[in-house]
């Protein structure tokens, strides 16, 4: 029950905290398919790209992890589909980062 409790405070500061951003979709489970370009997911917990699954994260694209404990587990395959100009970024609310980068 704490563990739950504490992913949705996490999930509530991590939205608060973006509704600046466009918010596209909350991610969570397995997942699979293309995400739309230059959006903002997050991660509520932890995602896992089952085996023979892909999941493709378009250029420009955002990841947030809500839980600071939260992972991707990936048993399929999972393609970052940035560029130079466009790059993807996976990262933690702005209220759990220590530093640039």
């Amino acid at each position: 029950m704490f563990k739950k409790l504490t992913a949705m405070l996490l999930l509530l500061i991590a939205v608060s905290a973006y509704s600046q951003a466009q918010l596209h979709s909350i991610l969570s489970g397995s997942v699979k398919g293309t995400t739309l370009p230059n959006h903002t997911y997050v991660i509520a917990d932890s995602i896992s790209i089952n085996a023979g699954d892909t999941l493709i994260v378009s250029a420009g694209d955002t990841l947030i992890m809500a839980n600071p404990l939260g992972w991707i587990h990936v048993l399929g395959a999972m393609i970052c589909d940035g560029t130079k100009a466009n790059p993807n970024l996976i990262t933690v609310p702005v209220a759990h980062r220590t530093g640039p980068g």
